[in-house]
């Protein structure tokens, strides 16, 4: 079963991998 602070644990690592799979724009830097 889940617990509490598992739950929490699956939502961020799927919210990472939401993010991963998105295709990435490069931040723009400042010099």
């Amino acid at each position: 079963m889940v617990r509490p602070g598992d739950a929490d644990l699956l939502r961020k690592s799927r919210q990472e991998i939401e993010v991963a799979a998105r295709p990435h724009q490069p931040r723009p830097r400042r010099i």
